[in-house]
Protein backbone atom coordinates (compact mmCIF):
# COMPACT_ATOMS: atom_id res chain seq x y z
CA UNK A 1 0.00 0.00 0.00
CA UNK A 2 1.37 3.17 -1.32
CA UNK A 3 0.69 6.28 1.77
CA UNK A 4 -1.86 8.72 1.13
CA UNK A 5 -3.00 6.70 -1.82
CA UNK A 6 -6.09 4.59 -0.23
CA UNK A 7 -9.79 5.26 0.87
CA UNK A 8 -9.96 4.75 4.94
CA UNK A 9 -6.23 4.19 5.23
CA UNK A 10 -5.20 2.31 8.38
CA UNK A 11 -8.79 0.53 8.83
CA UNK A 12 -9.32 -2.96 7.84
CA UNK A 13 -11.39 -1.39 4.86
CA UNK A 14 -8.65 0.73 3.33
CA UNK A 15 -8.72 0.67 -0.10
CA UNK A 16 -5.99 2.11 -2.37
CA UNK A 17 -6.90 4.33 -5.05
CA UNK A 18 -4.41 3.33 -7.65
CA UNK A 19 -5.99 -0.23 -7.87
CA UNK A 20 -9.03 1.02 -9.50
CA UNK A 21 -7.00 3.73 -11.91
CA UNK A 22 -5.24 0.78 -12.92
CA UNK A 23 -8.38 -1.17 -13.80
CA UNK A 24 -10.10 1.46 -15.49
CA UNK A 25 -6.93 1.94 -17.74
CA UNK A 26 -6.84 -1.52 -18.82
CA UNK A 27 -10.36 -2.02 -19.50
CA UNK A 28 -10.06 1.56 -21.45
CA UNK A 29 -7.17 0.12 -23.45
CA UNK A 30 -9.27 -3.40 -24.16
CA UNK A 31 -12.27 -1.40 -24.71
CA UNK A 32 -9.88 0.48 -27.85
CA UNK A 33 -8.33 -2.24 -29.02
CA UNK A 34 -11.29 -5.04 -29.39
CA UNK A 35 -13.94 -1.88 -29.95
CA UNK A 36 -12.49 -0.31 -32.71
CA UNK A 37 -13.00 -2.52 -36.26
CA UNK A 38 -11.82 -1.84 -39.94
CA UNK A 39 -14.45 -2.37 -43.28
CA UNK A 40 -13.97 -6.31 -42.37
CA UNK A 41 -14.83 -6.46 -38.94
CA UNK A 42 -11.21 -7.08 -37.55
CA UNK A 43 -10.59 -5.70 -34.44
CA UNK A 44 -6.98 -3.84 -33.99
CA UNK A 45 -5.14 -6.83 -32.60
CA UNK A 46 -6.74 -9.10 -35.90
CA UNK A 47 -5.59 -6.27 -38.19
CA UNK A 48 -1.37 -6.09 -36.20
CA UNK A 49 -1.57 -10.47 -36.63
CA UNK A 50 -2.87 -10.31 -40.74
CA UNK A 51 -0.19 -8.46 -41.39
CA UNK A 52 2.18 -10.26 -39.39
CA UNK A 53 1.49 -13.84 -41.03
CA UNK A 54 0.60 -15.93 -44.14
CA UNK A 55 -2.20 -17.98 -43.50
CA UNK A 56 -5.53 -18.17 -40.32
CA UNK A 57 -4.06 -20.43 -37.69
CA UNK A 58 -0.86 -18.24 -37.10
CA UNK A 59 -2.83 -15.19 -37.44
CA UNK A 60 -5.19 -16.53 -34.49
CA UNK A 61 -1.93 -17.56 -32.38
CA UNK A 62 -0.08 -14.24 -33.09
CA UNK A 63 -3.58 -12.50 -31.94
CA UNK A 64 -4.40 -14.52 -28.87
CA UNK A 65 -0.54 -14.10 -27.48
CA UNK A 66 -0.70 -10.42 -28.55
CA UNK A 67 -4.09 -10.12 -25.63
CA UNK A 68 -2.42 -12.33 -23.32
CA UNK A 69 0.83 -10.16 -23.10
CA UNK A 70 -0.97 -6.46 -23.53
CA UNK A 71 -3.07 -7.97 -20.14
CA UNK A 72 -0.07 -9.25 -18.35
CA UNK A 73 2.09 -5.49 -18.93
CA UNK A 74 -0.80 -3.53 -18.09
Amino acid sequence: MIPGLAIFEGTKHQYPVYDALALGVQMTVFTYLLGRTDAEGRNVIEMWADKRSASRLPSAALSVAAVVLIGNLL
